[in-house]
């Protein structure tokens, strides 16, 4: 009956704090984490495409991003939106290639870094 006791004690203390730890962890900006640059290209049969580099300003490599492609009208308002895929890992401190093709040409472009997966060194 002791033993028991000493579990439920012992599982009542880890449930709290994993609780704890959640509530304690902020959502951080991608933005924190990631930068973006590029410039509109004509690509096959003359539609336009995005073509830059995903930049990580943070000491872990990342795979598995995807980016959200907003075409703006003059009045900034977005018109129409599509996913992008960065292919390749992306460096810790480094850069990598990206190309997106666009729905539908804009006065202007909008890209956010929507998702990824960060990897702590062990591949």
């Amino acid at each position: 009956m002791r033993r028991c006791a000493q579990v439920l004690f012992l599982a009542t203390l880890l449930l709290a704090g994993a609780g704890l730890a959640r509530a304690q962890s902020p959502p951080v900006p991608f933005g924190q984490y990631f930068r973006v640059e590029w410039q509109v290209a004509a690509g096959r049969g003359g539609r336009p495409e995005l073509d830059g580099y995903v930049y990580s300003d943070y000491g872990l490599a990342a795979s598995n991003m995807r980016l959200l492609v907003e075409t703006l009208d003059a009045s900034g308002q977005s018109v129409a939106s599509t996913v992008g895929y960065v292919d390749s890992l992306v460096p810790p401190f480094g850069r990598t290639y990206f190309t997106v093709r666009l729905p539908a040409p804009g006065a202007s472009y909008r890209v956010t870094v929507t998702s990824f997966f960060l990897h702590n060194g062990v591949m």
